[in-house]
């Protein structure tokens, strides 16, 4: 007996050690994966194991900006294994913020670590799993005041608000549901489901349907106390909502704005051939909003000021607005439809949001020379990077999605448009298109890579696409470019020759057309093609070009190192040039020969006090204008600033009263004006124009227009400063207004103890919230008319960087640097980065490569010490 109940218990554990060792074993969280931020790593095993998720939220939104956001939430999602446990991302949180967890309806502890809520295994099943969570918000994605909020996700700070999978390749449904403080209204992704019930005395209860499949940092919401308009624009509906209290500028903008996202929602259903993806189409202009504006599917966020524009708006304002409607709604196809499936291929979304905006942009403009308007709009800031040390190619790595904003700036957003122009001209444009609709149909509301896309394209060419994509997606900097007549054995040739300036022998391939000044009406055309140097076509023997331009049709990329010449024939001649493009490319390139040392600001100072009154394309005088400005204060010394002054002031002020130049250019001219002058005389003017004493012909002012005037007249007069703000003040009828001039005055009207209490201040994150705001007070905090005391602000100011860069928006950092840089090209400035850069080795790699690129021009205009 004994022996055979042995025998069977022996068997019996045999079996179970079998069935043990048969399942799956949980295996820990490797601790890398759960450091903070979303590593590359936790995100890739993620997206391999997590489908089908949902999410059902609710927040209880209080009427007081300082009272906390209360949430619960519902995630229902599909599991491949349960070896690991499921790490949420939950960076705001501490464990109390979580009042309840239940994993698949059994109550769990919070365990949270590093800003992640992980679920462990054993509660895990294969197949569908649901959470539910109580959870206090946290603060970091929500932009709140007391009247309104608004969340702002991008790129990973949906999890600063409440627990999800914070990645962008892990796509969702999101159900939400806001309980809503009275008198507040809401917009969301989806359509309202529960209409607001129509009392205004208590909490009101708004719900949407679920929203497309959406990675986390497209998902949104806005409310408060908002002014809405709806439109019937082509058949759909349209709705706007506002805060804006000046009636009369809404109903100005109206017209435009709607027309120009109907005209941009057409041309790009045409163009794709896949209508709008998402079933409804809302925007919402918001107050000090941080970005030019932002592609949530269904309720495009802008800034108010992009969008409802001022009377005195110049050209470029216009054609800026129109571009950054056009840009948000190809966010729909490019980037909301079809999203990158990790943020090292953000440039992605942008490059074809900015590419589709140009063609969409450039048949409602037809008045508008648009390769003129592309050059302007491009090129410049995308040399403002690449010229410097601190250069990034179009794709970048990226290890932690918490160091994605480095990836912003004016690479992917100037620079890939021009990339992206060339890879069009060597696929064709039917072939480009046909790819084009081929990848966002293959990958309609799923994640895609830049390696898709070109895979899609070459299927439309025999050209070799990957060492075109090497060369200009994946390289930073650009080329030395210089074209010269070669004259051997009698005969007369173009010649091109491209270096690289690192030294390495990269090589570009580009084309480029030129033209030869008295040589000529017809243009030559030549290619980089795997070589440094192209022979072009012969030219007469006795062709002595007064100048050698590129044209802004095909003006190449790159340094253009002007000859000798050319700089003498444009420094003395360039307003006699007929072809206003080749005027154009020549600011440019002047402009970047200036960076170099091939001329001096004082040079172009006097050419732009000639040959701007002969400029009648008002592009061309913003362009300049803004190059003048700049230079005027930060390339000149204080003598040679006196020096041109009086006569700087006198061409401004007598264009802005030509009122036979149009109202657009003549706008420009004032604005300049009231940017530059330093005469008594030119106070009383500009005063006279703010008091309404003075008149000027065409303009109607509105009261932004009124604040920088009174900014600029109080920085001139300090002892005046107190008495013009408190009057201008006084005079804003629109709140949010109010609070954004008593806030920058601080800096521009404020006495040195005032402006210095104003910076200390600035070291706290509250004051920072209103990042727009902040950005004008450093310009004028740091402005030279100060005098070297504003230099002192300058070694804190890059001691904040980190904290800046953890806290702030994803422009803010970089934006932070160049205001407080702007304007200090000296030694004393140069020191302090200098010893800030040696000081700080271990400065986030990111985050050295935006400084070095703000202090580009500090660099090359001062020693070393």
């Amino acid at each position: 007996m004994r022996t055979v109940d042995a025998t069977k218990w022996a068997t019996r554990l045999l079996f179970l050690l079998l069935a043990l060792f048969s399942l799956p074993l949980a295996v820990a969280m490797p601790t890398a994966l759960m450091a903070p931020g979303t590593s590359h790593e936790l995100a890739r095993l993620r997206a391999r194991q997590i489908s089908n998720v949902t999410y059902r939220i609710r927040f209880s939104l209080p009427d007081l900006a300082t009272n906390p956001i209360e949430g619960s939430e519902e995630i229902g999602f599909d599991l491949k294994e349960t070896s690991r446990p499921v790490v949420l991302d939950f960076k705001d949180a501490l464990p109390a913020a979580i009042r309840d967890l239940k994993v698949n309806a059994q109550a769990r502890s919070p365990d949270v670590r590093s800003g992640h809520l992980s679920l462990p295994a054993e509660a895990m099943r294969k197949g569908h799993n649901s959470v539910s969570i109580a959870f206090t918000a946290g603060g970091g994605g929500f932009q709140r005041r007391d009247e309104f909020l608004y969340t702002l996700f991008v790129p990973n700070k949906a999890s600063n608000a409440f627990p999800c999978f914070d990645q962008p390749d892990i796509k969702a449904r999101f159900d939400l549901s806001l309980r809503l403080p009275p008198g507040w209204t809401a917009v969301a992704q989806g359509r309202l489901l529960k209409p607001d019930p129509s009392s205004r005395h208590g909490p009101r209860e708004a719900r949407f349907a679920a929203s497309a499949p959406t990675s986390p940092y497209l998902f949104a919401f806005a409310a408060g106390k908002f002014e809405s308009v709806v439109r019937d624009v082509g058949g759909r509906t349209i709705r706007l909502f506002h805060r804006e209290s000046d009636a009369a500028k809404v109903a100005r903008n109206l017209d435009a704005v709607f027309d120009l996202h109907g005209k941009s929602l057409d041309w790009l259903e045409s163009y794709t051939g896949i209508p709008c993806p998402f079933e409804k189409f809302d925007f919402v202009l918001l107050p000090a909003f941080p970005f030019g504006g932002m592609e949530h599917p269904g309720s495009l966020f802008y800034s108010d000021k992009s969008i409802l524009l001022d009377e005195t708006a110049t050209q470029s304002q216009l054609l800026d607005r129109a571009h950054l409607i056009a840009h948000e709604t190809s966010h729909l196809w490019f980037g909301d439809l079809v999203t990158m499936r990790w943020f090292d291929d953000v440039w992605l979304k942008e490059v074809f949001a900015n590419l589709m905006a140009d063609k969409i942009v450039d048949p409602l403009f037809p008045a508008v020379d648009h390769d003129i308007d592309f050059l302007f709009k491009h090129y410049p800031s995308a040399y403002g990077v690449d010229r410097t040390k601190g250069a990034n190619p179009i794709q970048q790595t990226l290890g932690n999605l918490d160091a994605a904003s480095s990836l912003y700036g004016a690479i992917i957003y100037d620079k890939a448009p021009i990339a992206l122009r060339q890879l069009e001209a060597l696929v064709g444009p039917a072939g480009f298109r046909a790819g084009l609709r081929a990848y966002l149909s293959k990958f309609k509301f799923k994640n895609a890579t830049w390696s898709d896309l070109l895979a899609a394209l070459s299927r439309q060419t025999s050209r070799p696409l990957s060492s075109w994509s090497k060369a200009w997606i994946e390289r930073a900097g650009r080329p030395e470019i210089e074209v010269k007549i070669e004259r051997a054995n009698g005969r007369s040739t173009l010649v091109a020759s491209a270096q690289d300036p690192s030294g390495k022998h990269r090589l570009w391939p580009q084309s480029i057309k030129v033209a030869l000044g008295g040589c000529g009406p017809t243009p030559a055309s030549m290619r980089f093609e795997g070589l440094a140097v192209v022979r072009g076509p012969a030219v007469p023997n006795e062709c002595e070009p007064t100048y050698i331009l590129p044209l802004a049709s095909d003006p190449g990329y790159g340094l253009f190192r002007l000859d000798d010449r050319t700089i003498e024939f444009l420094l003395n001649h360039l307003e006699s040039i007929e072809e206003d493009g080749r005027r154009a490319v020549a600011w440019v390139d002047l402009w970047e020969n200036l960076l170099t040392h091939r001329l001096s600001m004082n040079q172009f100072a006097e050419l732009a006090l000639r040959a701007l009154p002969h400029e009648t394309r008002a592009q061309t005088i913003d362009f300049v204008l803004n190059d003048l400005k700049y230079g005027f204060w930060a390339l000149l010394s204080e003598a040679e600033r006196a020096a041109v002054s009086p006569r700087l002031e006198t061409m401004l002020w007598d264009r802005t009263g030509s009122v036979a130049l149009g109202l657009l250019a003549r706008t420009s001219y004032f604005k300049a004006y009231q940017a530059l002058f330093t005469s008594d005389r030119a106070w009383e003017n500009v005063h006279g124009v703010w008091s309404g004493r003075r008149i000027l012909e065409g303009f109607s002012f509105a009261e932004r227009d009124l604040m920088n005037m009174a900014y600029a007249l109080a920085l001139r007069r300090p002892k005046e400063a107190r008495a013009i703000a408190a009057k201008q003040s006084d005079a804003i009828k629109d709140p949010e207004r109010k609070r954004e001039f008593q806030f920058v005055a601080e800096a521009a009207a404020g006495d040195e103890a005032r402006r210095t209490d104003f910076f200390l201040a600035l070291a706290h994150g509250e004051n920072r919230k209103n990042e727009p705001w902040v950005l004008d007070a450093l310009g004028w905090l740091h402005h030279p008319l100060h005098g070297a005391g504003s230099g002192r602000f300058l070694q804190a100011s890059l001691d904040l960087l980190p904290e800046i860069k953890r806290t702030s928006g994803i422009f803010f950092p970089m934006s932070w640097m160049a205001a407080v840089l702007r304007y200090h090209v000296d030694q004393p400035a140069r020191r302090t980065v200098d010893r800030f850069l040696a000081e700080h080795p271990d400065l986030e790699p990111g985050l050295r490569l935006q400084l070095v690129q703000a202090v580009d021009t500090l660099m090359r205009f001062t020693k070393a010490n």
